[in-house]
């Protein structure tokens, strides 16, 4: 398993043996001490080697581990098992473009390799977030939408939005404001969040959100989520299961909605997400509904949105049966901007049908 500190398939001393039992059990002074008790003959073995190199890594003696990886390398330039190791071992360091290339080396010669095909996408997944740069980064967003009508006399339905995001090892903090304008009325809303990593394979995030003097916006929201990501197999490398609470405060009552969910990371770059949406009102029975939408990468810098929706949606403090289609495109210009374009059909129950068109920009830096 990808990262884990057990005995590799292949060892087979017993001295080797043990001393990754002791590694396992974060003993690593007596792992190395179990390895340098062998004889100098026994202790040139590739698996006496190969230990100590993983070893080191995992005890965080980076330079130690990086010295043992090149003389293997030296003397076993294509081992893929090595290869794995030393990618591993600048992933640790939160070297990714390093780790990335090594991990894809061994993909491309070896396609049914599970740990390098999950190492290259826990790899692409942590240069698209902040542990990329161990340093601060900061994301500016902004967007604008526009909405035509069907069945409806609504006109000049307008949407804009900017936020401001600080990113820094795992934790990322941000403030939006969002301009409203629908039914001849406005409301401004702002909202703060944050989400974090939490260790390996948690994380969270929360969303608080108020509209003063609000008409048809929620006066008060609050949306919270929690995934934990699972690493597989080589067909589905990374699979994160989630469950999001959202809670709207109307004048007239408040909008439970709750939405368990899952993302599946898949070997080509796909990304499929399925959810389950649910709300709930005082003395309304519980809606029901779901969602589908599939990412798709079509050359190195471009990828595409597809999905559909049957669920309910909460409308000026009503919930609403809604079925959408939708879809986009994101074009990273840059590595610091992206320009993403999208367009939505919501068509709801015994009411009007609305063509969203959407225009968002990222800037980094």
């Amino acid at each position: 398993m990808l990262f884990a500190t057990g005995e590799p398939a292949h060892a087979q001393d017993p001295h080797v043996v043990r001393a990754l039992n002791l590694a396992a059990g974060k003993q690593y002074e007596d792992a190395l001490s179990a390895l340098d008790a062998l004889d100098g003959r026994a202790s040139a073995a590739y698996e006496v080697r190969f230990a100590r190199a993983r070893i080191l890594a995992w005890a965080g003696e980076y330079d130690q581990a990086e010295q043992v990886y090149q003389d293997l390398l030296g003397d076993y330039p294509e081992d893929p098992d090595i290869l794995i190791g030393y990618a591993q071992l600048a992933y640790y360091q939160q070297d990714f473009g390093a780790a990335k290339k090594r991990f894809a080396r061994v993909a491309a010669a070896y396609p049914e390799y599970d740990d390098a095909i999950i190492g290259l996408e826990r790899t692409n997944r942590a240069l698209s977030s902040a542990d990329a740069d161990p340093k601060s980064r900061w994301r500016l967003d902004y967007a604008a939408e526009l909405n035509t009508f069907e069945r409806s006399s609504n006109d000049k339905w307008e949407y804009y939005t900017a936020q401001i995001t600080r990113q820094r090892s795992g934790l990322s903090l941000w403030i939006k404001g969002e301009h409203y304008q629908r039914f001849g009325l406005r409301d401004s809303t702002v909202a703060i969040g944050a989400a974090s990593k939490i260790g390996d394979n948690w994380d969270a995030a929360l969303t608080i959100e108020g509209t003063p003097d609000a008409d048809f916006r929620p006066e008060f929201a609050i949306d919270v989520e929690i995934g934990r990501t699972f690493f597989l197999s080589s067909d589905i490398p990374a699979l994160r299961p989630y469950v999001r609470y959202n809670f709207d405060k109307y004048a007239e009552q408040p909008i439970h909605m709750i939405s368990p969910g899952a993302n599946a990371y898949l070997a080509n770059g796909w990304v499929f997400d399925v959810r389950l949406i649910t709300s709930a009102q005082r003395d309304e029975s519980v809606e029901i509904g779901g969602m589908a939408r599939l990412t798709a990468p079509v050359v190195q810098n471009i990828r595409v949105t597809l999905g559909a929706a049957n669920a309910p949606e909460a409308i000026d403090g009503v919930v609403v049966r809604t079925v959408s289609v939708f879809g986009g495109v994101l074009l990273d210009i840059s590595d610091k901007l992206s320009l993403r374009a999208d367009y939505a059909r919501d068509d709801r129950q015994n009411s009007f049908i609305r063509n969203v068109f959407s225009v968002n920009v990222t800037h980094r830096f």
